[in-house]
Parts: structure tokens; C-alpha cells; sequence
């Protein structure tokens, strides 16, 4: 770690892998069309090669989402064993510009943040696996800024979109807060 530098720039790939295992035993209450019960695999793996300085960042990055179900009832088709693997490209862009100034009388470092974020995921038709987990996330600063609006890991949205934002905060200049 001796000349690690998190936003240096010098080049580097990262990555990651999740390995996930769970169990379903659901209600009967449960949905009508949903399984019932059943194991799931699940693996998310991600390489990117993050650039950038003091004041940017420019991050490419390719994943894919990964999950294998072992139903314990048939469904509608008859399988009880299906699987799924869904690529995403995503591009994460963004600058940080500050200027000193003053508001009410008080010193404060105002920053602009302006942030570019595209995903690209193929469409994969989902709609014959189980879903024993997944919703739409609500909209906010963090969910317009991720690559699949799904909460949970049943379900994996096909995107072609580009997100646009701008965050300014307001740092007090003797505090810091």
C-alpha cells in the first residue's frame, strides 16, 4: 500500500465477486403465481479500470448478474431447474469544482458536482423465473445512479439510459462542517 492512491493516476483493474445461497420456504399466503420454495445460487461479479485526479473520476466497468434456481413444484412450463446471466456495461463520470465564498457573513468552500452515469443492460426475458425477492427500488440520489432498479436478485432490468445530476454542497471553511 506503500504508493497507493486511490484516485491516482496511475491505471489498475479491480474487481469483485458476490456468492450468494438461500432457501425459500414461502406461505401459503404467498401469490398465487409465485413459487413456493426452492434454493437459489447467485454470483455478481464486476471488473472496472477506475481513472481520475483530485477533482474527477471516469470509471468503465463490466459485470454480470448470475442466478441458478432448484424449484421444489414445477412451474407453468414444467421446469424446476432454470437459470439466467445478464452482462451490464456501465460508464461512471464525474468532476468536483470548489471556489471559497462567503454566505451570511460566514466563510464556506462551495463545491459543484456534476455526475454522468450510463448503463447499458441487454434485454434477458425474465418473466418464467421465480421471484422470490425482487422490487423496484424507489427514486433517489442513490437509485438513478445504479445499474439495475431492482432491489433484490430475482430480477435484473434491461437498460439503455444515461443519468444526469448535479450535487453542491456548502463546507464551512474554519470547521469543515
Amino acid at each position: 500500500l506503500d504508493s497507493f492512491r486511490p484516485w491516482g493516476r496511475k491505471a489498475r483493474l479491480e474487481g469483485g465477486l458476490e456468492l450468494e445461497y438461500n432457501r425459500f420456504d414461502l406461505p401459503g399466503s404467498a401469490l398465487a403465481a409465485q413459487a413456493r420454495g426452492g434454493q437459489r445460487v447467485h454470483a455478481l461479479g464486476h471488473v472496472a479500470a477506475p481513472l481520475g485526479g483530485e477533482a474527477w473520476w471516469f470509471i468503465p466497468r463490466a459485470s454480470f448478474n448470475a442466478a441458478a434456481y432448484d424449484l421444489d413444484r414445477p412451474q407453468a412450463d414444467g421446469r424446476t431447474r432454470m437459470h439466467r446471466v445478464i452482462p451490464t456495461l456501465s460508464i461512471d463520470h464525474g468532476w468536483v469544482f470548489e471556489r471559497d465564498t462567503t454566505l451570511l457573513g460566514r466563510e464556506y468552500r462551495q463545491s459543484l458536482e456534476p455526475r454522468l452515469f450510463y448503463v447499458n443492460t441487454p434485454f434477458r426475458d425474465q418473466a418464467n423465473l421465480p421471484n422470490f425477492d425482487s422490487a423496484p427500488k424507489d427514486f433517489n440520489f442513490d437509485s438513478i445512479y445504479t445499474d439495475n432498479p431492482f432491489s433484490g436478485v430475482d430480477r435484473v432490468s434491461d437498460l439503455h439510459a444515461l443519468s444526469a445530476g448535479v450535487t453542491s454542497r456548502w463546507i464551512g471553511a474554519n470547521s469543515g462542517e
